[in-house]
């Protein structure tokens, strides 16, 4: 599951990921992701550079209707089942995190916690995009969810799924349309070297953000 996640590093963190630092406009860093947001991936473009673009979390369909977006692809089946199949063919992307956040649920409510890389280096999420209408307004969107898999047994404390993450030396063969789907499909596995932590019941509102929410709680 992937449900919010947060970017807190600048263009520069992310620029071995490109091939031109050109493309949509830059955002800045946010600390509560939540879906329908606008997010940056990187994709590969026709002229076969990778770019920066943005995009809205939440995968639409050209039939869409009105109601929850696709936020996540489950891993397991995005190469062989509608909708996420032929984006996973060709339109693969990556989105840049610093971690995601998961929950448990207390006794007197849900307590946030924060996953990262325990050294803190962007994270490089799989995703699929497609340009499709927006079922309220009929206008094309570029939009892209997030690719999940089953999660490593340190992180079942607090769900049973996680992101799926292209390490650097993948990030190529990933986006390039040309890489085949069966050689696709063998990246779609569950990155080691994440910790968590527990932080402020303020992520638990879409409205929250800023970087106080990633302080370390003890409870």
């Amino acid at each position: 599951m992937c449900g919010r996640f947060t970017f807190r590093h600048d263009l520069a963190g992310i620029s071995d990921w490109l091939d031109d630092c050109e493309g949509d406009e830059v955002l800045p860093a946010r600390y509560n992701i939540a879906p329908t947001d606008p997010i940056q991936i990187v994709r590969m473009d026709a002229d076969g550079r990778r770019r920066l673009h943005l995009a809205r979390w939440g995968y639409l369909t050209e039939n869409a209707k009105p109601g929850p977006p696709l936020i996540n692809a489950r891993g397991e089946t995005v190469a062989t089942k509608y909708p996420f199949k032929f984006s996973f063919a060709g339109r693969r992307c990556l989105v840049p995190m610093s971690g995601y956040y998961e929950w448990r649920a207390v006794a007197d409510g849900k307590q946030p916690y924060f996953v990262h890389p325990a050294d803190d280096r962007p994270l490089a999420a799989a995703g699929v995009h497609h340009r499709a209408p927006d079922p309220k307004t009929g206008a094309l969107v570029d939009t892209v969810a997030i690719i999940t898999i089953a999660a490593r047994p340190e992180l079942t404390a607090l769900h049973e799924r996680m992101p799926v993450f292209v390490p650097p030396a993948q990030h190529a063969r990933w986006l390039d349309p040309a890489t085949p789907v069966d050689v696709a499909q063998q990246l779609v596995l569950a990155l080691p070297g994440l910790v968590f932590a527990a932080v402020s019941r303020r992520v638990n509102s879409v409205k929250s953000d800023g970087p106080d929410l990633l302080d370390p709680l003890a409870l």
